[in-house]
């Protein structure tokens, strides 16, 4: 009796371990191990706002830090965890990554997760295009609507109120 119940529990864990590793194997092939590790197990996480949006279309690309307007640390933020779960799991983007041809990105926001040394920078066009790209390869993935929207209401909630100007 004892035996059966411990064999089930280990079926279960067995099942359990599939279910979550099937979810996400686009993902973590998208991103790479290294930078998908950090978006989910990074200890600083940090949103770069950039106002005008940084407009590199192609490649990987090397962020000059003085195009950043705005930086909040996120490692704490309410939603962080369901943020950095949504971004690797298949289900949020569309497949297979294919190149936009339409227009350049607009790459608006990043996230950067970094960890004794070691960092991955997500940028993201919520606006234009729905792209997300990874710095360091420069490889791009169209967002689902789901993550597009929630990314743009957590990075809004993340900034703050903008203030309203009195010009008309």
């Amino acid at each position: 009796m004892i035996l059966g119940m411990f064999a089930m529990a280990v079926l279960a864990a067995a099942a359990a371990w599939w279910a979550q590793y099937a979810k996400g194997r686009q993902a973590l092939a998208f991103w790479g191990a290294d930078a998908a590790w950090l978006i989910r197990q990074a200890d600083d996480i940090e949103l770069w706002v950039f106002e005008p949006p940084l407009s590199v279309a192609d490649g990987p690309l090397a962020i000059d830090e003085s195009a950043i307007t705005l930086r909040r640390d996120l490692s704490h933020a309410r939603g962080i965890a369901h943020a950095r779960q949504a971004l690797i799991v298949d289900a949020s983007y569309i497949w297979p990554p294919v190149k936009e041809t339409s227009g350049e990105p607009a790459w608006e926001y990043a996230l950067a997760f970094s960890q004794a040394g070691r960092r991955a920078i997500v940028l993201f066009d919520l606006k234009q295009q729905g792209r997300a790209k990874l710095a360091s390869s420069g490889e791009e993935i169209k967002l689902g609507e789901i993550l597009k929207n929630g990314l743009q209401l957590f990075f809004d909630e993340a900034v703050g109120p903008q203030p309203v100007s009195s010009e008309k």
